[in-house]
């Protein structure tokens, strides 16, 4: 019989298996999140002065949509009711 870690794609199913045994030797019963890598802290939100800029690019979007409809309804020409 030919093991598992020879076949293609074999290996990485015995490592999963492992793994597997290894994780439930180890864990106390009731946990369900386990970080099997490092991470580093990312931020969290936003920096200071950001909300302004934020703020500031949605009302100069807001005044481009405004001209933009503005610029289209003066170039038609509406008929009287």
């Amino acid at each position: 019989m030919i093991h598992s870690r020879f076949v293609p794609g074999g290996l990485s199913r015995h490592r999963a298996h492992t793994l597997g045994r290894l994780l439930a030797c180890l864990i106390p019963p009731g946990i369900t999140t386990i970080t099997l890598s490092e991470w580093r802290y990312a931020g969290s939100g936003h920096r200071h002065g950001e909300p302004f800029w934020a703020e500031l690019t949605r009302q100069r979007i807001d005044t481009a949509r405004k001209f933009a409809r503005t610029k289209s309804s003066a170039g038609t020409v509406e008929s009287p009711g």
